[in-house]
């Protein structure tokens, strides 16, 4: 197989992956960062590395965003919004937090590909993507990756409908890129 042909199959994966998403549980989300005090935003090994890239796309929207394990991360309260990012839905520590936030009565959504998983008081967004669990699906990709793509062009369409929301522009958010590197 040569690479052309590899990036086709795999872009085809991802727009398959990303057609179900539904439509009334993401403008949830999106109008929930967009009233919460503070965004808190959570992921364990590689869907940790895609939480982790939407938190800093958050912060340069202007949205007071953490990232669960930083030392800078506040507390969370009932005025705050918990993303979490787990493709089984079945990761300890994610779901340990999910837990601690809908204590604190924290809003709450979960980025999963279990469509089977439901949670009380938890919006739950379901990306139809093989992950290391799923073997169902079919993907030429190993283990998440399906998952870990389609993830993150999820969450960078919602940054590019929050840019629209709040009427920023590129330029704008570069002011908020990292300068100290």
């Amino acid at each position: 197989m040569k690479i052309n042909e590899i990036l086709e199959n795999i872009l085809k994966e991802n727009k398959k992956a990303l057609k179900i998403v539904d439509r009334k549980k993401t403008k949830e989300l999106l109008e929930n960062i967009l009233t919460s005090k503070n965004v808190f935003v959570t992921g364990v090994g590689r869907s940790g590395f895609v939480a982790e890239c939407f938190a800093m796309r958050l912060m340069q929207s202007g949205v007071s965003t953490y990232f669960i394990g930083d030392c800078t991360t506040p507390a969370i309260t009932k005025k705050d919004l918990l993303i979490a990012i787990s493709g089984s839905g079945k990761t300890d520590i994610t779901n340990m937090i999910i837990k601690k936030a809908k204590q604190k009565k924290a809003k709450t959504t979960l980025i999963t590909n279990q469509q089977k998983i439901k949670r009380k008081e938890v919006n739950i967004i379901e990306i139809n993507a093989k992950d290391k669990t799923k073997n169902n699906q079919k993907s030429i990709q190993p283990l998440g990756s399906l998952f870990e793509q389609a993830c993150l062009l999820y969450l960078d369409a919602l940054i590019v409908i929050l840019m629209s929301e709040k009427k920023l522009n590129e330029n704008k958010i570069n002011k908020k890129h990292a300068n100290l590197e």
